[in-house]
């Protein structure tokens, strides 16, 4: 049976709008309840991370109780109330310093829609820079020891957890091999000290994936892959309406953003019809002379079948480009409403909760660069080096996605001079040095 032939009986015995028929190109929900807000920070996701890493349960209600009963039984404080030890003792997810206390990070919220969002967030990260099969990243989190004995009762005293037993995601990804590259990189910088690690690798992995999300997303429809480069605005400073944060900025993924469900729906329709076991970028179709002949063969009677099926007036074209355009206009009449559009595109506004967009007044959300995110990169690409060359740094946060304009760069300095972190041997950038502070 030809693939059109397939796939539009599915279509006609359903007549509901399909999303994620191959799996998820992005973890955004059409539902309002799935979707992960970030009400206080990225922990609970890289506690469900550390654990999927692990081949561990993806969520945990509730530890303390067998924690406060494990660690009595351990300890051995004769004289001393239970109230006191379990005081001396106390479980403070807050204060954590190492990393094997990942693995125990707790879900804040465990309403079962949203856990179901933050559960498929957190596999998808995980799948995305391979963290299940990093060996450095699983030994780091799953150590029984540290150097540090008060560290090892409270580990050795929290409960085992049980193995995963949910059945895997179906996640599709594209251009993955660039961004796992620079995050395997970064994460073995990261994790050259504890302390450093545990302080910012919620700041670390939720950038990584903000970073992907934006890069994807203005590419999903573009027949031709491009960088998009994303100016930030350094945290307070102020911005003008004729500036690249603005004019290149956020507002260009925030339009895209409004078209992001059509396009994923297109692109599934794609696949399905092309048939393979690999999922292909529309860019990768624009690469393949020989998918596109049978692609466009494939669409011109499944176009013709859908219209059929919907009673819309049609006549196909005779090339792909017209092709791919006469489905998404289809798509957006019966597939994919505007109100599901919205509260897809949603999980875009859950950023500012991260800081990595912020509200500038009249001109909406901005790319927000915080102090800790520039000192984190600055001392992850610095790595065991002493320094390095200023412009060599901004060149090297230009290659993860942190573009800058010049007043944004001078905002930069004029914070590393206050930290006392630059060493100027002379006013020219050939000349100055920024040092790392761990």
């Amino acid at each position: 049976m030809n693939k059109y032939k397939e796939v539009l009986l599915i279509v006609e015995k359903r007549q509901i709008a399909r999303h994620n028929t191959l799996g998820y190109n992005f973890p955004f929900f059409t539902r309002e309840p799935e979707r992960p807000k970030y009400r206080d920070d990225f922990n609970e996701i890289i506690g469900i991370i550390a654990r999927i890493s692990y081949g561990k349960q993806k969520d945990i209600v509730n530890i303390e109780d067998k924690y406060k009963e494990n660690l009595l039984q351990n300890l051995d404080f004769d004289g001393l109330e239970d109230y006191i030890v379990l005081d001396m003792f106390k479980l403070n997810f807050e204060a954590i310093n190492k990393p094997n206390m990942f693995l125990y990070y707790p879900v804040k919220d465990n309403k079962k829609s949203e856990l179901k969002g933050k559960k498929i967030l957190a596999e998808y990260i995980t799948k995305l820079f391979k963290l299940n099969s990093n060996d450095d990243w699983i030994k780091l989190i799953s150590a029984k020891k540290s150097n540090e004995v008060y560290d090892d009762f409270i580990r050795s005293s929290l409960p085992e957890l049980e193995d995963n037993k949910e059945p895997d995601k179906k996640f599709n990804f594209f251009n993955q091999e660039k961004y796992l590259e620079l995050f395997s990189n970064d994460l073995k910088s990261i994790m050259r000290n504890d302390l450093f690690l545990t302080k910012n690798i919620s700041l670390f992995i939720s950038y990584y994936y903000f970073y992907y999300i934006i890069q994807e997303t203005y590419n999903l429809a573009r027949t031709k892959r491009q960088e998009f480069k994303s100016y930030y605005a350094f945290d307070n400073e102020k911005v003008s309406g004729g500036r690249k944060v603005v004019k290149q900025g956020y507002s260009i993924i925030q339009k895209l953003s409004k078209k992001l469900l059509l396009n994923n729906d297109v692109l599934n329709y794609l696949n399905e019809l092309i048939d393979e076991d690999k999922f292909y970028s529309i860019s990768e179709i624009y690469e393949d002379l020989t998918l596109q002949q049978n692609l466009k063969r494939q669409l011109y009677y499944f176009n013709i079948g859908y219209s059929e099926i919907y009673g819309l007036d049609y006549t196909p074209s005779n090339d792909l480009n017209s092709l791919i355009e006469e489905l998404r206009k289809m798509l957006e009449q019966k597939n994919t409403s505007p109100e599901t559009s919205s509260r897809y595109r949603k999980s875009f506004d859950e950023f500012s909760n991260l800081s990595f967009i912020k509200r500038r007044g009249r001109y909406g959300y901005v790319f927000n660069a915080s102090e800790d995110l520039i000192i984190m990169f600055v001392n992850i690409i610095i790595g065991d080096k002493d320094r390095i060359l200023l412009r060599d740094l901004f060149k090297s946060f230009e290659k993860r996605g942190l573009y800058f304009d010049k007043t944004s760069q001078i905002k930069i300095v004029e914070y590393f001079e206050r930290l006392n972190i630059l060493d100027k041997l002379s006013d020219s950038g050939d000349a100055q040095y920024v040092r790392a502070i761990l």
